[in-house]
């Protein structure tokens, strides 16, 4: 896989929040780009709720394209994971957006 600097920035994130995971970043990577696997007992779905709650809404628009935002980061069954209750309302909020 070719490293971009966006591809660099995405594996400092997921570093961040695979504290508790036995997962690779690049393994998680990996996920994020077949999101109907698992690895490890983690889906694409466990990372975006641990991304979501890590990086800003700025770092998020950087990362990923607002189409998949919307229609594959941000979806009710991710953002009902979220803590606290704030932090759904305001991801409903900006999917509105998108």
């Amino acid at each position: 896989m070719k490293k971009t600097p966006k591809t660099s920035e995405l594996l400092g994130c997921l570093e961040t929040v695979l504290w508790d995971c036995d997962l690779s970043p690049t393994e998680a990577l990996d996920l994020l780009a077949h999101p109907g696997q698992s690895k490890k007992g983690v889906t694409a779905r466990n990372l975006y709720v641990k991304i979501l709650g890590s990086c800003s809404w700025y770092t998020l628009l950087k990362l990923f394209p607002a189409e998949r935002l919307k229609n594959e980061i941000l979806t009710d069954e991710v953002v009902n994971r979220l803590f606290p209750p704030v932090l759904r309302q305001r991801y409903r909020y900006a999917r509105s957006l998108l």
